[in-house]
């Protein structure tokens, strides 16, 4: 799975879960750059001295963020995976749970709407 996407997801969750202390973006921001690691966090901290324009809204931050740090390939890779997705011995609850997660990552759900 994606890295970016699953730590989107345990953010976002985390978000909802406190919704009374992020119901402004500036702290969304500081609390998901206070959780960055690595180069992702020399980036946001670079940006946060440069004040750049990203930071002006949290839609901008988050999509400057995806491009930096997603993988773009991410739903054609997911694409291939499923057909290549095989129960072979393991349970039909952890193949259906394989199967659903590359579904989303996908897109295909998208494109049926």
């Amino acid at each position: 799975m994606d890295n970016f996407k699953a730590f989107m997801s345990s953010i976002q969750l985390y978000f909802w879960a406190k919704s009374d202390v992020f119901s402004y973006y500036s702290n969304k921001k500081i609390f998901l750059g206070a959780h960055l690691l690595d180069s992702a966090s020399i980036w946001f901290t670079s940006i946060v001295e440069n004040n750049d324009p990203c930071l002006e809204k949290y839609e901008s931050f988050i999509l400057q963020f995806r491009s930096n740090f997603s993988d773009p390939n991410i739903s054609t890779n997911a694409r291939g995976m499923i057909r290549k997705c095989r129960q072979d011995s393991r349970s039909v609850s952890a193949y259906a749970t394989e199967f659903i997660i590359l579904g989303r990552n996908s897109g295909i759900d998208q494109l049926i709407y």
